[in-house]
């Protein structure tokens, strides 16, 4: 949490900035129209107060999202980040609809200002200050991931184009141009109520739970299928919350896996995913069970005779090792190999288990199977089955119809 919270500290200082640098732009604008006697000056001030008064709201938004979860929002208070967003961009789409009111009212107005250019000085000067605003909230935006930031980006980029406007009002209107001051505040309308628009819908989408770019959703899936003991994906969801990403995953994992290894590989990838991922905030993996389509099996035998072949009485020491490859439709190779081990001294067992994993053998069928062996076998996660005296062949269709067991510990000492 403390990654996020200083993420939302940054954003709400970054408002705070925006906030008074537009107060006080206000106050400047206002000086200049009542000078100058520029009722579009005067607008533009109001405008800008307007906008001081948002970035005030942005800031709270902010500040709600840094608190902490608790008991009637245990996923935390992110979304006030999407519902403040939504408030500005429908002031923004506001704002939009009063200046086509106000451009339409002043279309065949000829306006009468003093001259001067200190107030041209000053339109120009806040129309400058709107951009650099303009690009410092939208680069720390587009850092923090903060929609909200976003929109307040977009209210700063609106405030300079009107501004600019101004000037242009003010310039043409020292000549007696008729229609400029109507016809530039309807062009400029037109551009702030696009801007409100589209980020009403981007702001409804985040409180829709509407997933992150098919970008970050990508990313997610490579890390999850570039990761050891993760054999698919059976379901991923990705929401946004605020300026963060919340998301879960369902993988499929060996059914031969314990419940504390299974417990072990979901806690990497969590951590694998949010490391790679800096705006995923939390990851939730789930692990299923699941029945492979394909084995291959190993089964110590006494003679190399394949499939009629008897299953030897011992494990490390057999003389060889048939290995069965099987698919839904049936057996579909088998291999015999020498057990080179059989006759060393120690720990027979345990050098033979390396012979199954150089042939990637996922299920050993055994008469007996002792406790080194054992958990070696587990740690890589093979299955062990045990059968009766029997042929390598009788033991294959013993467990293709289920009737072999696992053996759930050693069964030597």
């Amino acid at each position: 949490m403390s990654g996020s919270t200083d993420s939302l500290i940054r954003g709400q200082r970054a408002a705070a900035v925006s906030a008074l640098v537009s107060l006080g732009l206000a106050g400047l604008k206002a000086l200049a129209g009542w000078w100058a006697g520029s009722l579009v000056l005067l607008s533009d001030a109001a405008d800008s107060a307007a906008d001081a008064a948002v970035m005030l709201v942005s800031w709270a938004g902010l500040r709600i999202a840094r608190r902490k979860p608790d008991e009637r929002f245990p996923y935390g208070y992110f979304k006030a980040e999407s519902v403040v967003a939504l408030f500005v961009s429908l002031l923004i789409c506001y704002a939009g609809m009063a200046l086509i009111r106000n451009g339409y009212g002043r279309i065949l107005v000829t306006p009468e200002v003093a001259s001067g250019w200190w107030p041209l000085a000053v339109a120009i000067v806040s129309a400058g200050v709107s951009l650099a605003l303009w690009r410092y909230l939208g680069r720390i935006g587009r850092h923090l991931n903060s929609h909200l930031l976003l929109v307040s980006a977009q209210d700063r980029w609106k405030d300079a184009l009107t501004t600019s406007a101004v000037a242009v009002t003010l310039i043409l209107s020292w000549y007696q141009v008729p229609y400029v001051e109507g016809l530039m505040t309807l062009a400029i309308a037109g551009l702030v109520l696009r801007v409100g628009v589209t980020s009403v819908i981007h702001s409804v989408l985040a409180l829709m739970d509407m997933s992150p770019s098919r970008q970050v959703e990508q990313r997610v899936r490579e890390t999850i299928e570039s990761t050891d003991d993760i054999e698919g994906i059976t379901d991923l969801k990705l929401r946004r919350s605020g300026p963060f990403i919340l998301g879960e995953a369902a993988v499929r994992v060996a059914q031969s896996m314990n419940v504390h290894r299974g417990h072990e590989v979901a806690d990497r990838l969590e951590q694998t995913v949010r490391g790679r991922i800096p705006q995923i905030m939390s990851f939730v993996v789930h692990v299923e069970p699941v029945e492979p389509t394909h084995r291959t099996l190993a089964i110590p035998i006494a003679e190399a005779g394949g499939l009629d072949s008897s299953v030897d009485e011992y494990f490390g020491r057999a003389p060889f090792f048939l290995f069965v490859e099987l698919s839904n439709s049936g057996i579909t190779r088998t291999k015999v190999r020498q057990n080179p081990y059989r006759d060393q001294e120690v720990r027979a067992g345990l050098a033979a288990v390396h012979c199954l994993l150089d042939e990637d053998a996922d299920t050993l069928i055994t008469r007996g199977v002792g406790e080194i062996s054992f958990h070696l076998l587990r740690d890589h996660l093979l299955d062990v089955y045990q059968t009766g005296p029997a042929t390598a062949g009788e033991a294959v269709d013993a467990f293709r119809s289920g009737r072999l067991a696992r053996v759930p510990a050693p069964t030597n000492s």
